[in-house]
């Protein structure tokens, strides 16, 4: 996991920025994502004690219902993304989805199956201010689609300052 948190004057709200890498869904790696899933509840809980706005973003290796094409149900996968979005909903957490469903965001270098691995969560009632889009690089070297998430400015108050280079007087 990787945390960044913006603080800036004129911002409505602080925002942490959460980064997740979440085990591959399988039987073996069941404690490891709950002690994935433990740490981001501590951040959460904490970050909402505090007021801030929470949006982890990252590979969940879990996908949302409706969110995996080419998979059997009684996928071992199955029980993971159940879990997930058990965790998801005792978290209060929102997903920013891609137009308003899952979208694949991961496909193998071969065969028909694809899945919403990498998702978007919010601590932020509105979806109507944030935007995600996704974006594929048509190489096989990577297996994963390109997430981003777009905040209105009246949420996040983010301006960009204008470099100004001096001229050359002689």
């Amino acid at each position: 996991m990787l945390c960044i948190k913006i603080t800036r004057p004129g911002s409505p709200h602080t925002w942490q920025f959460v980064g997740v890498y979440q085990h591959v869904a399988k039987r073996a790696n069941r404690t490891a994502r709950a002690l994935v899933r433990d740490a981001l509840t501590g951040v959460i809980d904490r970050a909402q004690k505090d007021g801030h706005r929470v949006a982890i973003l990252g590979d969940f290796n879990a996908a949302p219902p409706g969110g995996r094409w080419g998979y059997s149900k009684w996928s071992a996968t199955t029980a993971e993304d159940q879990t997930m979005n058990e965790w998801l909903q005792a978290t209060r957490l929102t997903e920013t989805l891609y137009h308003g469903k899952p979208f694949p965001t991961w496909k193998p270098s071969e065969g028909p199956q694809a899945a919403a691995l990498d998702r978007v969560f919010t601590n932020h009632e509105s979806l109507s201010s944030l935007e995600l889009s996704i974006e594929w690089n048509n190489s096989l070297v990577f297996d994963h689609a390109l997430l981003t998430l777009r905040i209105q400015h009246s949420l996040i108050a983010v301006s960009y300052t204008h470099l100004t280079l001096p001229t050359n007087r002689e």
